[in-house]
C-alpha cells in the first residue's frame, strides 16, 4: 500500500478529498510540571478494503538530532529491528528539525525516505513569540515552515506536523507568557495558522497536541488548578473545529500529552487534596471519545514524568504500565506515540538492553492491542 494511502486511511472521516486521489518551547508543551509502510513485516501495509478494520498507528520520538548510529547503514537490522518493523513514523522536535544539529537531522531524514517510514514534527502552532497580533498565525505558520525545510532539502516529504499548545501558547489563560487573546481571537489565529500550512503544504496532515492536564475537562479541574488551568477543553475543541469548519478548514489527528503519573493521580496537587481519588485515566477516554465523536482520530504519548526524572527502568515500567492500563480503562487511541522529552531514558540504542529508549518503545508496542481493532 503506497504512503498516501496510509495517510488517507488516517484522515478519511474529515479530508475534503476522497482517497480515489492524492491528498493528503517545541517538543511537547511539558508545563504540567512535566515541565508508511515502514517494512515488508509491518501489518500496517494490510490492505483494510477487504477487513473494514480500523488501522491503528505506532509512533515513537528518538530524542532529536543527537542519535546518528540510529541511522547509520545497517544500524536497523542490528539495533532495532523490531521497533523499525512495528514503527508507521518516527518524529521529532521542530527545532532541532531546523538546527539540523551537526547533519544528524538530514541523515535521519534520509534514512527515513529511503526505508518509506513516515516523518513527524511537533511544532507550536500560534507561537507567541510572533507579534501576538492579528498576524500570528499566519507568521507562526512561515517560522515553521522554514524550520522544516530542512526535511525537504533531504529529499524527505513531512506526512505529519502536531501544533504543541497551540492555544496555551496565546490565551490569556494560558502559559505564563502568552499573547492575553480571548478565546476567539486565539481560535482565529489559530485557523490562520491552519490555512496558512495547508497552502503551502498541502500534503501535511495536521494535528493539534494538548497537554491535557492543563486543562479542565468534564467537570473536572486542571491538575494544578490554583495556578495552572488553561479553560474547559471541551468548549475549546468545539469551539476550534467550529471555526475551521467554517473557514473551509480541518485538522487531520488531536493528540492528548498526558504522562502515566498524572493519569493515576500519583503526582502531587497543588489543589487536590488526594488526585489519587479522582479518576484522571477516565478523563482521557472521555476525551478520546469526545474526538472520535467529532470524527478525529485520537492520539495519546505514553510517558511518565517520574519515571523520566528518576531512571530508564521507572521510565519503562511506568510507559508500558500506561499502555496496559488505559486499554484497561476502555481507552484505544489511532495514534500510539511513545516518547519521552525527560532526562531518561538516557540511552536509545540497542532494543536488546533492558530500559533503553527503544526498549522501552518495544515493550510498550507489545503491550498495545492489535493494530486492528
Amino acid at each position: 500500500m503506497s504512503k498516501w494511502i496510509l495517510w488517507c486511511l488516517l484522515a478519511a472521516p474529515i479530508v475534503s478529498v476522497g482517497c480515489g486521489g492524492k491528498d493528503t518551547d517545541t517538543g511537547s508543551d511539558t508545563s504540567t510540571d512535566t515541565s508508511t509502510d515502514t517494512s515488508t513485516t509491518d501489518t500496517s501495509t494490510t490492505d483494510t478494503s477487504t477487513t473494514g478494520d480500523q488501522v491503528r498507528y505506532n509512533w515513537f520520538n528518538p530524542r532529536g538530532s543527537d542519535v546518528p548510529d540510529a541511522w547509520a547503514e545497517g544500524a536497523f537490522e542490528s539495533s532495532w529491528p523490531e521497533v523499525y518493523g512495528q514503527t508507521d513514523a518516527v518524529s521529532f522536535y521542530i527545532n532541532g528539525v531546523g538546527e539540523d544539529t551537526r547533519g544528524n537531522m538530514t541523515l535521519a531524514f534520509e534514512f527515513l525516505t529511503e526505508h518509506s517510514m513516515a516523518i513527524a514534527v511537533e511544532g507550536g502552532g500560534t507561537l507567541n513569540s510572533e507579534g501576538c497580533d492579528a498576524l500570528t498565525g499566519e507568521n507562526s505558520a512561515a517560522t515553521e515552515l522554514a524550520k522544516i525545510q530542512t526535511i525537504y532539502d533531504a529529499g524527505g516529504t513531512l506526512s505529519y506536523l502536531s501544533m504543541d499548545g497551540p492555544l496555551s501558547r496565546t490565551l490569556a489563560t494560558g502559559r505564563a507568557d502568552n499573547c492575553g487573546f480571548d478565546l476567539d481571537t486565539a481560535v482565529t489565529e489559530l485557523v490562520d495558522y491552519v490555512a496558512a500550512i495547508r497552502l503551502a503544504r498541502p500534503e501535511i496532515k495536521i494535528g493539534w497536541a494538548v497537554n491535557f492536564p492543563n486543562w479542565s475537562y468534564d467537570g473536572i479541574s486542571s491538575y494544578q488548578c490554583a495556578t495552572k488551568d488553561h479553560g474547559d477543553l471541551e468548549v475549546a475543541i468545539e469551539s476550534v473545529l467550529t471555526a475551521l469548519a467554517a473557514a473551509g478548514e480541518s485538522i487531520d489527528y488531536f493528540m492528548a500529552d498526558n504522562p502515566y503519573d498524572y493519569a493515576t493521580g500519583q503526582k502531587d496537587s497543588n489543589c487536590h487534596d488526594n488526585p489519587a481519588e479522582i479518576d484522571w485515566m477516565g478523563r482521557i477516554v472521555a476525551l478520546e471519545n469526545q474526538v472520535v465523536a467529532a470524527g478525529l482520530p485520537f492520539a495519546l504519548i505514553y510517558n511518565s514524568a517520574t519515571g523520566g526524572s528518576t531512571s530508564n527502568q521507572m521510565f519503562h515500567d511506568d510507559t508500558v504500565a500506561f499502555v496496559a492500563d488505559y486499554q484497561a480503562a476502555g481507552g484505544n487511541p489511532a495514534i500510539r506515540h511513545v516518547e519521552s522529552w525527560y532526562t531518561y531514558p538516557d540511552t536509545l540504542l540497542p532494543e536488546t538492553e533492558d530500559y533503553t529508549l527503544t526498549n522501552t518503545v518495544l515493550d510498550s508496542y507489545g503491550a498495545m492491542t492489535s493494530r486492528w481493532d
